[in-house]
């Protein structure tokens, strides 16, 4: 069965990917999107309330009243939408959809984490229903973001104290043992380096058209054809088809740096230093 061009059954993510095309649409889609989520919420958490209820007695009373007031207050807030007001729509960084009506923000999640998936399925199937999804998603240009080319600024620093130590102008820097076979560490580093920042780059975009990305599980593998290979974003099967053949080869390295890749493709600052960097770079060194 099909929604305007949208399936009914959907996979985890799908309203994530959508959210960002709605965010660009017009603003009776805007209305119409943040009506249906917040009608399908309300829905979802006055039924909790009543299963409550029934489960328990009296003995959660206080709490179902506190949902159901929840609720009332969701429903309010729904029908109050028009295509006058001001409506914002956006991924949050938990991959939470966060809709801002008139300056009032409310993250769109169910009452129960383990049926979020169906909850989602009743918000699409209430939107597409009014407005063409497939239109949205094929027509949707994700907002390019400036950020620092793959060959930014590497500097090296020396010190008669501790090893060489490379690094970029975004606060990753890489210690190695001593300077044998600079040449190498140098040429090494400044792969490392480039490549993360492309990797960055890329998240960045995706995430923004709607993308989950989870850190635990993202992986390179390698991939036909040559040179590129594939960057695993997440368990849906979400991924990117790109040449980072340093960082594929460098595994250790690569899971090293994530906290440093999760913050740059977050726009965020983060100072990370990898030690050993002579150990973990050595797939990358021609052999002697």
């Amino acid at each position: 069965m099909l929604l305007l061009g949208l399936p009914l059954q959907v996979t985890a993510g799908e309203l994530q990917r959508l959210a960002p095309a709605v965010s660009q649409a017009a603003p009776t889609v805007r209305s119409d999107f943040a009506a249906s989520a917040l009608h399908e919420m309300a829905t979802a958490y006055a039924d909790e309330a009543s299963r409550a209820r029934i489960d328990t007695g009296t003995h959660l009373a206080r709490w179902a009243d506190a949902v159901d007031s929840y609720a009332n207050e969701l429903w309010r807030i729904a029908d109050s939408i028009t295509d006058a007001a001001s409506i914002e729509i956006r991924v949050g960084a938990g991959s939470d959809v966060e809709v801002i009506i008139d300056g009032t923000t409310v993250v769109i999640s169910g009452p129960r984490p383990q049926l979020q998936l169906s909850f989602e399925q009743d918000i699409l199937a209430s939107f597409c229903a009014q407005q063409p999804c497939a239109a949205l998603l094929a027509e949707f240009q994700p907002p390019h973001y400036a950020m620092a080319a793959p060959d930014s600024t590497i500097e090296w620093t020396f010190s008669e104290y501790s090893g060489p130590i490379c690094g970029n102008d975004q606060g990753l820097e890489f210690q190695f043992l001593d300077t044998q076979n600079l040449a190498h560490k140098r040429e090494a580093c400044a792969r490392v380096i480039a490549e993360l920042e492309h990797l960055a780059l890329e998240i960045r975009r995706h995430r923004a058209a709607g993308v989950r990305v989870d850190w635990d599980h993202l992986a390179i593998y390698a991939s036909a054809p040559e040179p590129q290979q594939r960057v695993e974003l997440n368990r849906d099967g979400d991924s990117l088809l790109m040449s980072v053949p340093a960082l594929a080869a460098a595994t250790r390295l690569f899971v090293l740096v994530k906290p440093w890749l999760a913050a740059r493709a977050s726009g965020k600052p983060l100072r990370q230093v990898v030690i050993n960097a002579d150990t973990l770079m050595a797939p990358l060194f021609p052999t002697l």
